[in-house]
């Protein structure tokens, strides 16, 4: 019992964890949304649709069919991903420098 509160302990200590994380895991949903052909309805004439509909998001950044989702997963690389490789480097280069 105490190996595993440890474990939660740890993965609350380290913030690129759940960043991490939680990028995978909606990228598993776009997956989803991919197979299933499900995607949420978005209101026509909107900013997010102005931006989703640019070449840069239907031919550039294309990861999945849905130009919504590419714009999704690039904000979400752009938030995400900075601080969880980020804090993941300084985690490994402070445990580094600890040992010597």
């Amino acid at each position: 019992m105490e190996a595993a509160s440890k474990m939660i302990q740890f993965i609350r200590s380290q913030i690129w964890i759940p960043a991490a994380l939680g990028f995978l895991v909606v990228q598993l949903i776009f997956i989803v949304f991919e197979m299933t052909s499900w995607m949420p309805n978005f209101r026509e004439g909107t900013l997010f649709e102005k931006i989703a509909g640019s070449s840069f998001f239907t031919e550039w950044f294309t990861p999945y069919s849905y130009p919504e989702l590419n714009l999704l997963t690039a904000f979400l690389a752009v938030t995400l991903l900075p601080t969880a490789i980020i804090c993941a480097f300084k985690d490994v280069f402070s445990r580094k420098l600890s040992k010597l």
